[in-house]
């Protein structure tokens, strides 16, 4: 009977704490928009090169919208890829992106991108571009080697 009950207890605290978590699966840190990212062309298997700065920070080269390439950092803990303020179209809040290719050839298309302006977006050469987030990079297994500067 004791052994009953404690099963009992066990499933109900199992079924509230499931209840609890259930309505957050499927919240993801990807972007806010209601735009859909399409990933195109390339060798996922083909590295990256990446520029290690600050022993802890990896930038790559991206080219955007066909014209502009961008110094980017990539961070697998920002939810949203960001870009400088005013750089494509909107100075504060949401810019759309066409389309953003790495060297290896893989393309994201047709996203929504934080246009914002902070040490990390500067329309500047020689600093950081950007930001390349989770919405792109959340598809994706990715591998830093750090001793031959790629990604």
């Amino acid at each position: 009977m004791k052994q009953d009950i404690h099963i009992i207890k066990i499933f109900s605290m199992t079924v509230a704490v499931l209840a609890v978590l259930f309505p957050l699966h499927g919240c993801g840190g990807g972007g806010d928009g209601a735009v859909t990212v399409n990933v195109l062309g390339g060798d996922i298997h083909t590295p990256v090169a990446a520029r290690l700065v600050h022993g802890s920070i990896f930038v790559v080269s991206a080219g955007v919208n066909g014209s502009t390439n961008l110094d980017m950092l990539v961070d697998t803990g920002a939810s949203r890829t960001e870009n400088p303020a005013g750089r494509f179209g909107s100075p504060d809040g949401d810019a759309f992106i066409e389309i953003l290719c790495l060297e290896n050839g893989i393309c994201f298309q047709n996203f929504l991108a934080r246009s914002t302006e902070s040490a990390f977006t500067q329309s500047k050469n020689g600093y950081f571009n950007g930001i390349i987030g989770l919405d792109l990079l959340q598809n994706f297994d990715l591998t830093f080697f750090p001793d031959i500067g790629e990604l």
